[in-house]
C-alpha cells in the first residue's frame, strides 16, 4: 500500500474515532465501549485489491497512484483475459464431457505364451456309411447326431504338442457345432518355442469316399481364445486335402475402459463376444420362427429338435425376407471389454515328388491317390513369442481437467486456486456479504474488529 493511501486510511480511521466519540452521547455501540472500525465499500475493495494475488486488480483499484485512463486500460485487459479464460475453460470442459478414449499400443515379448484353443471340423457333416446303417438321415437330437460320426481317431490319426505325441481320444473334446461334430484341443501348457518345430501338429483323414453329397472337401480350423464357442460367426481357416499346412499365429490382447460414460464395451471374452451374441440372437429367432433349432444351439433347447439342413435353409430364407434377423447386428454392436484374438497366416507346402514315389512304391497307386485326396497335415504355432497389447484410456481424466483449468487461470489472469478462495471467501463471504447483516469493518469478519452496527 502506498504512503498516500496509508495517510488517507489514517484520516478515515481518525474520522471513525471522532464519530465514536460523538456517539457516546447518543447511546451508539461506541458509547458502550465498542471500538469497531467502519469502512465504506470502496475502501474495502481497494484494500482487498492491494493484497490479492490476482493480477491487474491492484492496478484497477488504486486510484491514488494511477490515472483514470491507465486504470480503464487495465480493466479492459483484465476483462479480455477473463473472457479468454472462460472460453478456454468451456472448451476444456466440453472436451472432457465428450468422454472420448485413446488407444495405446504396446508390443511385449514375454517368456512364453498360452496356447489358444484349436477346433477342427470335417466339411462332411455325417458319415454316409453310418446313415445307411442307422437309417437316420436327418438327426433330431444330440444322440442321433453322435450316431452318425466315427470315433475321433478315425478322423484325427495322429497329433503332438511341443514335439510330444498325444492320443487323440484322450486329448480332444467332441463338440456339436453349426458345422456338425468337431473336435477341440485345449491345453494349459505354454509355448516357449515358436515356428514349425513347436506348437500343435496333427494329421487328419477326411475319408472323402464316405462323404454325403457335398460341394467341398477339406478341413475347417478355428483358432480362438480358450473357452470360446464355435459358431457360424467365428472366422475360420479352410485347408484342402493332400497338403502340409503351417498356420502362423500373432496374439493381440485388447483392454477397454469399463467406467461409464467412457465405456463402449460389454462384459469380457469368452463369456461374451460379438460373434457369440449374434449367433445366440439368430438361434432365438430360429426357435421362434422355425420351431426348431440349429445343431450348435445348446442354450435352453427345451423340447425343440434340430431343424435339419433342408428345413433350416427354407426357414432362414423366409426370415431374411421378413427382416427377422435385422436386430441381431444392432444388439451386438458392443465389443467385449477384455479379449484376446489371433491373427493367422497360412503357408501351404506341396508334397514332394520323392514322397509321392515312396507312397506309390510302398502302398501302390491307389494308396498314394487316397493319401493325396484325404490326408491333411497341419501345424499351428506362434510366429513369435510376442503380444501386441491394445489398451484404452480416458482421453482426459478429472485430474488432467483440473490441471488444464489451472493452467488457463494462470495463463490469462495469473491466478490459482487460492485466488479463487480470495474472491469467494475473503472478499465475498467475509467482507461484502456480512455488510448486509451490519458487519462493516474494513477487513470484515476476518479482521480483529468486526464493525458490528447496532440495529
Amino acid at each position: 500500500m502506498t504512503v498516500k493511501a496509508e495517510m488517507e486510511r489514517g484520516s478515515t480511521v481518525e474520522e471513525s474515532r471522532e464519530q465514536r466519540a460523538s456517539g457516546e452521547e447518543q447511546g451508539t455501540p461506541e458509547a458502550n465501549g465498542d471500538t469497531t472500525e467502519y469502512a465504506p465499500v470502496a475502501a474495502v475493495l481497494e484494500e482487498w485489491a492491494d493484497g490479492t494475488s490476482m493480477h491487474g486488480a491492484a492496478m484497477i483499484a488504486n486510484k491514488n497512484d494511477f490515472q483514470g485512463w491507465f486504470r480503464i486500460a487495465w480493466a479492459v485487459i483484465t476483462l479480455c483475459s477473463s473472457a479468454l479464460m472462460v472460453w478456454q475453460m468451456e472448451a476444456l470442459i466440453k472436451d472432457y464431457r465428450s468422454y472420448t478414449v485413446v488407444t495405446d499400443t504396446i508390443t511385449t515379448n514375454p517368456h512364453s505364451l498360452q496356447f489358444p484353443e484349436v477346433t477342427m471340423c470335417n466339411t462332411n457333416f455325417f458319415s454316409k456309411t453310418l446313415i445307411n446303417e442307422t437309417g437316420i438321415s436327418e438327426p433330431k437330437t444330440e444322440e442321433e447326431v453322435l450316431q452318425l460320426v466315427y470315433p475321433v481317431d478315425y478322423f484325427i490319426t495322429s497329433m503332438r504338442f511341443n514335439n510330444k505325441y498325444l492320443p487323440p481320444q484322450e486329448n480332444l473334446t467332441q463338440v456339436i457345432t453349426d458345422f456338425g461334430v468337431c473336435y477341440s484341443f485345449q491345453t494349459d501348457a505354454e509355448i516357449f518355442e515358436p515356428g514349425i518345430l513347436g506348437g500343435f501338429e496333427f494329421t487328419a483323414d477326411l475319408r472323402q469316399d464316405d462323404y454325403v453329397d457335398t460341394d467341398v472337401a477339406g478341413l475347417l480350423v478355428f483358432v480362438t481364445q480358450p473357452g470360446s464357442k464355435i459358431t457360424s460367426q467365428v472366422p475360420l481357416i479352410g485347408v484342402t486335402p493332400g497338403k502340409s499346412v503351417m498356420i502362423g499365429l500373432r496374439q493381440k490382447s485388447t483392454s477397454r475402459v469399463r467406467e461409464k460414460p467412457w465405456s463402449r464395451c460389454f462384459s469380457e471374452a469368452p463369456q461374451y463376444s460379438q460373434q457369440k451374441c449374434r449367433a445366440e440372437c439368430i438361434d432365438i429367432a430360429i426357435r421362434q420362427d422355425c420351431n426348431c433349432r440349429r445343431w450348435g444351439d445348446t442354450n435352453d433347447p427345451g423340447n425343440l429338435t434340430f431343424c435339419g439342413v433342408a428345413g433350416l435353409t427354407t426357414c432362414m430364407d423366409e426370415m431374411n425376407k421378413t427382416a427377422a434377423l435385422t436386430n441381431c447386428g444392432q444388439d451386438c454392436s458392443l465389443p467385449p471389454c477384455e479379449h484376446t484374438e489371433y491373427d493367422t497366416s497360412m503357408t501351404t507346402i506341396e508334397l514332394s515328388q520323392s514322397l509321392q514315389q515312396q507312397l506309390n512304391e510302398l502302398f501302390g497307386t491307389d494308396s498314394r491317390d487316397y493319401f493325396l485326396q484325404n490326408f491333411v497335415s497341419v501345424t499351428v504355432n506362434f510366429e513369435q513369442i510376442q503380444v501386441q497389447e491394445f489398451t484404452e484410456a480416458k482421453a482426459m481424466t478429472r485430474s488432467q481437467l483440473l490441471g488444464a483449468i489451472g493452467g488457463s487461470m494462470g495463463l490469462f489472469l495469473g491466478i490459482s486456486a487460492l485466488s479463487v478462495f480470495e474472491v469467494l471467501g475473503d472478499l465475498t463471504m467475509l467482507r461484502l456479504a456480512p455488510r448486509l447483516f451490519g458487519y462493516r469493518g474494513l477487513f470484515g469478519l476476518g479482521g480483529r474488529t468486526s464493525g458490528l452496527k447496532d440495529a
